[in-house]
């Protein structure tokens, strides 16, 4: 008996290689390889909206990724559990997997971008979320970020905060999963489990992440909230806490001029998840051969938008978000150029102009992008 021998053909010798492989080989000269990295909630996800332009339009995206071979990561404030369904425990519609359960993304960043997750297929069809653990050992050793050292640090830097003359009515509060009655329910919990009692009943606000601390606070615009921020942090840095990053976001319109933001406290941002998979997905490429487009609407999303290559502004963009960008060297109808002080590159990015909503707007921003590069690249023929 012998092993018969065969040519694998051209569709199965691609589905072999990776994506950033096939774009490789398939991309114009002169262009880098691309790695697209989207927030959810108003950028690629829109809750509730599901007419036919909404569907088509993600279907669009999909399709333009999967064109160019372009590998597409989530990067999300949610945690893990806020992807589910609370009732049932299922995926929730349209913002990790299609109507067919396939996958939209290679990895999902959750909780900031303060834990990784791999999209992995089971042995039954379906897909879960694997826990990138390289990520995670990043964190705990080389960062340092230890929950159980800052948090009462937290505590009492809301309350110094809470009296500062500077800035009144501050209200400075922990976020609920994060309050001290929520922190104690679930360490009551975990210690009886480790009893192995039977009868215990988890508590009813999510358990607190690992690498995130999120308070709330009042304040009367994002200049000032960004004020506010700046005086926390210099606070925290009195301690010998590790590594760590404040980052704020606007959460709601209160009465009278005022707002309400939210602060988390972590050791990563957004932006340390996209450039980690960025290097990840693109392992044994030169950096200047290589650059991660990033995608999100509101002001915990700046650093991404003006750090990367390439970056997109969509139409439901919460109106802060501009105004936490640092000023542009050049603004147009669809873009605004940064220069990036350390490389002295120009980043650009594309900023909804019509009012087009979330993958609506994107499908436009991928066309206006595309049709830049094409411009530069016979740019560089020319030159040539």
């Amino acid at each position: 008996m012998h092993e018969e021998s065969f040519t694998p053909t051209e569709a199965e010798t691609a589905s072999l290689k990776s994506k950033i492989e096939l774009q490789q080989a398939e991309k114009l000269p002169g262009l880098p390889l691309v790695v697209w990295c989207t927030d959810l909630d108003g950028t690629r996800f829109m809750n509730e909206n599901h007419s036919e332009e909404y569907i088509n339009a993600n279907t669009q995206l999909l399709q333009l990724a999967d064109k160019y071979h372009i590998p597409v990561n989530a990067v999300t404030g949610r945690a893990l559990e806020d992807l589910k369904e609370e009732k049932t425990g299922e995926w929730i519609k349209d913002l990790l997997f299609d109507k067919n359960g396939m996958p939209f993304y290679e990895y999902v960043a959750c909780a900031v971008g303060t834990e990784v997750y791999k999209v992995v297929s089971k042995e039954d069809g379906s897909y879960a979320l694997e826990e990138d653990l390289e990520w995670k050992n990043k964190i705990e050793n080389e960062v340092g970020f230890v929950r159980e050292r800052v948090y009462p640090q937290c505590i009492a830097i809301n309350a110094e905060m809470n009296q500062e003359p500077g800035f009144p009515n501050v209200n400075f509060k922990l976020n609920g999963r994060d309050s001290e009655q929520n922190t104690q329910a679930w360490a009551d919990y975990d210690q009886a489990i480790s009893r192995e009692e039977t009868q215990v009943q988890k508590p009813g606000e999510h358990r607190p992440q690992p690498y995130k601390i999120a308070s709330t606070f009042e304040a009367t615009s994002m200049e000032q909230a960004n004020q506010i921020g700046k005086l926390y942090l210099e606070k925290m840095k009195a301690h010998d806490l590790g590594k760590f990053k404040i980052n704020i976001s606007h959460h709601k319109d209160l009465k009278n001029g005022r707002h309400m933001y939210f602060m988390d406290v972590l050791p990563v941002t957004k932006s340390e998840a996209v450039d980690y998979l960025l290097i990840k997905q693109t392992k044994g490429f030169p950096d200047e051969q290589k650059v991660a487009l990033f995608s999100g609407d509101s002001s915990n999303d700046t650093a991404p938008l003006t750090q990367f290559g390439g970056a997109l502004v969509g139409g439901d963009r919460q109106k802060d978000v501009l105004d936490s960008l640092h000023k542009p060297t050049k603004t147009t109808k669809h873009f605004m150029t940064f220069l990036d002080h350390e490389t002295h590159a120009t980043k650009i990015l594309y900023v909804e102009p019509e009012g087009r909503l979330g993958p609506v707007s994107l499908v436009r921003a991928f066309h206006a992008l595309s049709l830049l590069s094409a411009i530069s690249v016979k740019k560089l023929a020319n030159v040539g």
